[in-house]
């Protein structure tokens, strides 16, 4: 499948590349989500560590700062601007800077285990090593404090880790970290524990392990060889119905599957037919046909925890085949089966981008609509925007909202003729991100809002301004007018001059 993303996004950079001031290109967000796609980036897991640094340092305290304590010498501690050691020496603080002594230590010796291999360690490097990773096991096992006993704790744990001694990190997980107060440290040496149990033969109870932490990050990759492929998901089903793996592979399936097919879809509607294309995109179709019918075959059996999920799945792959009617009748079941609230929500979500396929403008379509929409925006709002891996935020919710929006409402009801509801959807839409970002809206020129505003005439604009202030029409329509923001009057008046 990834060969013909690659070539359909080569045709849009051609594309592109030919135009002398190109549109706004907006990314496409995947629909399908039965668990916090968030917890894939690692650092959702650390932030709380972060948080800790900055509140004993101040804000000073980024996270790349706490990072830095990783690239330390001893001697560094004496003389260095990071803002945590310059914290702790300020105060006089000699049991943070003992423990920093040894956190530093061991940073180093982590980061350099994972650099060049062919880089070996001298006998005496090698002894050294081990003589400080003991170093740092006693002076663990020997803290009578309190204040950084979490710390210390995890500590302990990964100096075993380091000396490769995976028992005993399971021995000292069982006697004493898993009774430890809940922090990010327990979660972090919990996560070496499971780590321990891969290394010691026993994958399946790591990946329990995993899934109760919400370490997608671990799971994704313990997983990594059967991603994106139908025959991965049978067998992890086949060794165990319930194995919180299947989270994973079915929602990255799903999402790889439309992907494909929307880009296959898109070059072959824009560029004209290619032999290699077309094969892709029938033999992706008949690939998600079997899903759906392996995916009936789960819920016919009732071994899975998850029946929300697999219902969903099908539902959403049906809709994916174009099999529209089929698809609402399998969500609409789903959202009311067992699994987590947010495999409800999902099985929700997809029965409204769904349902776009048959959108018309009939009072019982806009009432389905307005309810939904209502909805989705309280999820979006609801919903800490925070940044992912990449800086960008991401809130499902909004990002699902801005392309159900642009690319199923928008072009239904401007193919009905209902440019101001179709445009007010736009300005909603718009308007809610920017609040959601605590942005402002003196200037409409970026983005598809943008874009629509500048391609109405003057009588559009004259006719939509006064929509927005009247507030009449539809339950629907009056909803949106309330929710755009308020145009800028001095382009009001630029636009509508004649």
């Amino acid at each position: 499948m990834k060969r013909f993303i690659t070539l359909s996004v080569l045709a849009l950079s051609a594309w592109c590349a030919s135009q002398a001031c190109g549109p706004w290109v907006r990314p496409t967000y995947d629909v399908f989500e039965v668990y916090n796609s968030n917890l894939l980036d690692p650092q959702e897991r650390l932030r709380p560590m972060y948080d800790y640094w900055q509140q004993y340092a101040g804000e000073e305290a980024s996270s790349w700062r706490v990072d830095q304590l990783g690239h330390l010498s001893l001697d560094d501690l004496a003389t260095t601007d990071n803002p945590i050691v310059i914290a702790a020496r300020t105060r006089g603080d000699s049991e943070m800077l003992a423990y920093l002594r040894h956190l530093t230590t061991y940073l180093r010796i982590s980061a350099n285990a994972g650099t060049d291999t062919w880089d070996y360690p001298t006998r005496e490097k090698a002894a050294a090593t081990s003589t400080a990773l003991k170093e740092i096991e006693r002076a663990a096992r020997q803290y009578t404090g309190t204040r950084l006993k979490d710390q210390y704790a995890l500590l302990l744990v990964r100096s075993l880790v380091q000396q490769g001694n995976a028992q005993g990190v399971i021995d000292y997980w069982s006697s004493t970290g898993s009774k430890l107060p809940a922090t990010v440290y327990k979660d972090m040496m919990r996560g070496l524990y499971a780590w321990s149990l891969i290394a010691t033969g026993r994958q399946r109870e790591a990946t329990y392990e995993y899934a109760d932490m919400g370490d997608m990050a671990s799971i994704a990759w313990l997983v990594k060889d059967q991603r994106w492929s139908l025959d991965g998901i049978k067998k992890e089903y086949a060794a165990d119905a319930s194995s919180p793996t299947l989270t994973f592979l079915v929602q990255d399936y799903i999402n790889s599957m439309a992907s494909s097919l929307s880009s296959q879809q898109y070059y072959l509607t824009n560029y004209g037919e290619d032999a290699d294309i077309r094969q892709g995109y029938e033999t992706n179709r008949a690939e998600l046909q079997r899903f759906a019918s392996f995916a009936a075959h789960v819920l016919h059996e009732g071994k899975t925890v998850s029946p929300s999920m697999w219902q969903a799945a099908a539902g959403y792959a049906e809709y994916l085949l174009g099999n529209n009617a089929e698809a609402l009748k399998l969500l609409d079941k789903a959202r009311n089966l067992d699994g987590t609230d947010y495999m409800r929500d999902n099985a929700r979500l997809c029965r409204l981008v769904a349902s776009t396929a048959g959108a018309d403008n009939s009072k019982s379509y806009q009432n389905y609509l307005l309810g939904e929409l209502k909805w989705l925006a309280d999820k979006a709002k609801a919903t800490p925007n925070r940044p992912d891996v990449y800086g960008f935020d991401n809130n499902h919710y909004m990002a699902v909202l801005t392309n159900l929006t642009y690319d199923n409402l928008v072009p239904k009801y401007l193919a009905m003729g209902q440019t101001n509801l179709a445009t007010a959807l736009s300005g909603m839409t718009n308007t809610l991100e920017y609040n959601l970002n605590e942005g402002t809206y003196d200037v409409y020129i970026n983005g598809d809002y943008g874009e629509m505003l500048d391609k109405l005439s003057a009588a559009q604009w004259i006719d939509y301004t006064a929509f927005l202030k009247n507030k009449k029409g539809s339950s629907l329509e009056q909803w949106l007018a309330g929710k755009v923001q308020p145009l800028n009057e001095n382009m009001v008046i630029d636009m509508t001059a004649t």
